[in-house]
């Protein structure tokens, strides 16, 4: 993830949060705790285009990860 994306991301989080756009493990512990205390901004997050865009590319390279590994 780009620092503009992680940075467009990091601006969903409530400011209380205190969510890191620098920091991989500031994201990762933003997003458990939104998730505990409030789920419905949770989806909406996870539901972020930024975030599907990862996602699918995350999906990507584990694929190509697999497929090289049976060849």
């Amino acid at each position: 993830m780009s620092p503009d994306q992680r940075a467009q991301l990091a601006q969903q989080f409530p400011p209380e949060y205190g969510v890191n756009p620098n920091d991989p493990a500031s994201m990762a512990q933003g997003m458990a705790h939104v998730s505990r205390e409030r789920p419905d901004v949770a989806q909406r997050i996870a539901a972020h285009p930024v975030l599907l865009a990862t996602s699918v590319g995350l999906a990507a390279l584990v694929a190509r990860r697999m497929l090289d590994k049976r060849q």
